[in-house]
This record gives C-alpha cells, structure tokens and sequence, in this order.
C-alpha cells in the first residue's frame, strides 16, 4: 500500500457507529462483500473493504480476522498493520496493539502525521500498560471580568419596595486576576480480568485579584474510589464507581469552607459514538465565620446533587455534549436553602493547525446554559415578603491553539447574565480570559 493511503488513514479519526437507518443497508453490504471474500480470498481490495464495513458496523472482531488473514499471506502491508493497531487500541488490548505499531514505524518514509499519531497511540499503551498510572493538566493564565465581584450595575435598587443606594465596594466592579488550575488522574490497575481499577482525581485552582483582594480564592477539592466494570465484555466500557470527596475553600486567605461527602458514579456506552455519565453526589458542607463573613455558618447545609452529563461525536472531528444537574441545599438557615435546576450544551472542533497539516490540531468550541434557582424562605432581613429566585444563562467561545503536542494557547470569552426578583442579586458580567495549558 503506498504512502497516500496511509496517511489518509492516520490523519482521520477512527470510523463512527451508522447512524439508525444505514444499518441495514451497511449489513447488506457486509454480506456481500463477505460472499466475495469467500469465492477470492486472494483479492486484497475486497477484504480490505470488507473489513472497513465491518469496522462501521461496530463488528471489530470480524475485522481484526479479516485483516489478520490479509497479514498471513501478504506480512508487508504497513496500511494493515496500522489498521490492526488502531483497532485493539480501541478495545483496550493495548499490548497486541503496541506490537502492531511498532511495526508501523519501521515503514520506510512513513508521513510525518503518520508517525506522530502511532508515537501518541504509543504513549497511550505505555501508561495503559502499567500498574500505576498518572494523567493532569496545568492551566496558568490571566483573566478579565466586567463585575468580578457579582454586584448590580446600579447603586440604586429597590428592596422589598423601598429604595437603597449601595456602597461602591457592593455594586459590580471590574478586575483582572492571574489564576492557576492543576488537576490530575491516578490510576491504579488491579490488573484483574474484568479491568477493575481505583481512581483518584484530585484538583487545586488559585486566583489572585489586583484590586479586590477579598475575592483571592483558593479550592483543593479530591474524590477517590474504585471503578468497577459491571460486563466488560457484554457491555464493554459499563461501569460503576462508589467515591468519597471532599473540598477546602479558601477566600480572601483564610478558610472559608469545607465539605465531606461521596456519591457514585455510573458510566455508561450505549455505542460507539456515544457515552453517559450519571453522578449522585452528596455532601456535608461547613462555612466559617470570619470578620468579613460574620454570618456564614448560616450557609451550613446539605446539598444533594444529580448530573448527566452525555457525549455524542457527531462527525470525526466535532463532539457535543449536553449536561443537566438537579441540586438541593438544606441549609442551617431556611432562606440560605435552594433547589437548584441547571442543564448546558457545548459543542467542539478540532481542526488542523492552520499554518501545516503536520503541526498539533487546534480546537474551537461554543457553550450554553440555562439555570433555575429556587430559595425556600424569604430573607428576613432584606425581603421579608419576598422569596428570592434566580433565573441565569449564559454562554463562551474557546480556542485551543496546539503549541506542540503536550502544549497549548487557550482563549475563552463568557457572559454570564443573572436576573433575580431580588434586586440585589441580579447582575451580568464579561469575562475574557487567556492562558497556556501543559497537558502530562
């Protein structure tokens, strides 16, 4: 097989599910292609097509067969190899696929591309492979909001019909800070026979404000438990994961909050194309008084929370996804308590490197959101006769210009705009932010 082919094969993603209505006609020619295999062994084309049906039809272990018999009579089919890899690279058989990529990159004058994403599949298998393993990300940048601090535009608002002119310091001001978020992955591989693992996800974010110092935030936050495959090989990539979590806040350097809980996790892949993820989490949450917080142990609570959270690849290169979260906050304080409703939708496209096919993809990718806040008892202070709800959407832009393959420019642009029939908690804010990523 010649270059050309090759590196049509690498530089595009792996074949997705059919969509409902082109299963048929895909089987059809499956059993074609099947019957002309069988009366010609010997034609590589047909095999080769055969097996590329198979493969779209989610059937990968008649393909590896296929193409395996296509390796016996004819070893020096480095398009072949490739395939081969690629596919036990998706069913997690990373050992047999690393064999197969090895070979691959002792094909003479192997594309660039080409080589770059057999070197990536490579490093995949290294850290799959191993009994420990490790994954994160760290994300410094800088970052502008028209109302860092969440105040009305107005000084003037109307509370419970009577007019109030805030201080400066309340109403909406605007900020710049520097910010960092470090967040990571261990994986420890029991190496049983049904893939069994433990899972620990750990994630610290700092942010440091030049004018408003009050808002310096700092959140260290980690859940660990075992991820258990309920059918790996009836239902392959079906989990479910029991966890422990807990979190420390810190505002305006000094510790705001904590909380302890858990929750489970099931996981889900309804096909190729597609996963789900459904969480219930619950957690015991404890705020701390201080001189600028004299009243937040009245935030006291327990929050129970529901999220789906749903990705679908709709072509190779573009992913959506969809989220929704179902949340309740029974708090120390009636009016401190809420239910909140939230449901978001993203979309993401990876593309080219704009300045050569052989340099890192770069991503682009568009957000939504709509969310619902209900609060159980009118403030008594403030809205005696009012019981507070929040109505919030909002939406972002992103762009992830690949640097080299491990790291990246990130740009992001958000509104946020909430409207509240309590004056003083409705505002809108901008924010334009900018950072580099270093994945490891």
């Amino acid at each position: 097989m010649g270059k050309v082919l090759l590196l049509a094969l690498c530089t595009t993603a792996p074949p997705l599910a059919p969509a409902f209505g082109q299963t048929s006609a895909l089987e059809a020619e499956a059993e074609r292609l099947l019957d002309a295999v069988r009366a010609n062994p010997a034609d590589m084309d047909l095999a080769f097509a055969y097996a590329e049906v198979a493969i779209a039809l989610g059937d990968f272990e008649a393909a590896i067969g296929t193409l395996e018999r296509m390796l016996i009579t004819t070893p020096d089919l480095p398009r072949v190899r490739l395939e081969l890899g690629s596919l036990y690279f998706r069913l997690g058989a990373y050992d047999v696929a690393r064999v197969y990529l090895l070979q691959v990159l002792e094909t003479p004058e192997l594309p660039a591309a080409v080589e770059r994403r057999v070197r990536e599949m490579l490093r995949v298998t290294e850290r799959e492979r191993a009994r420990h393993r490790f994954a994160g990300s760290l994300f410094v940048g800088s970052r502008y909001q028209s109302n860092a601090n969440a105040g009305p535009s107005g000084a003037r608002i109307d509370l419970g019909g009577i007019e109030v002119i805030l201080d400066d310091q309340v109403t909406g001001n605007a900020d710049v800070n520097a910010f960092a978020l470090l967040g990571g992955t261990y994986v420890y591989d029991w190496f049983n026979q049904t893939g069994d693992t433990l899972v620990a996800n750990g994630v610290v974010y700092g942010a440091l404000y030049a004018d408003q110092r009050a808002l310096d935030l700092a959140v260290v936050e980690l859940d660990v438990g075992p991820r258990l495959e309920l059918a790996p090989r009836g239902l392959p990539g079906t989990s479910v994961r029991p966890f422990v979590a807990g979190a420390l806040i810190g505002l305006d350097r000094a510790v705001y909050a904590t909380s302890l809980g858990g929750g489970v996790t099931l996981s889900l892949r309804p096909a190729e194309r597609a996963s789900v993820d459904l969480t219930y989490d619950v957690r015991r949450e404890d705020f701390r008084r201080s001189v600028d917080q004299p009243l937040a142990d009245e935030r006291d609570a327990t929050r129970q929370a529901g999220l789906v959270v749903l990705r679908y690849a709709l072509t190779p290169r573009l992913l959506a996804e969809a989220t929704a979260l179902a949340a309740d906050s029974d708090a120390r304080e009636g009016f401190r308590s809420f239910t909140d409703l939230a449901a978001g939708a993203a979309l993401s496209w990876r593309f080219d490197h704009p300045i050569g096919r052989e340099g890192p993809p770069w991503y682009v990718g568009v957000s939504g959101g709509v969310r619902r806040v209900d609060y159980a008892a009118p403030d008594p202070l403030l809205t005696p006769d009012t019981t507070r709800r929040d109505d919030e959407w909002g939406a972002g832009l992103w762009l992830a210009a690949g640097l080299t393959d491990a790291l990246s420019m990130v740009s992001r642009v958000d509104y946020r705009d909430v409207s509240s029939n309590v004056a003083l908690y409705s505002f809108d804010n901008l924010a334009v932010s900018l950072g580099l990523q270093w994945r490891f």
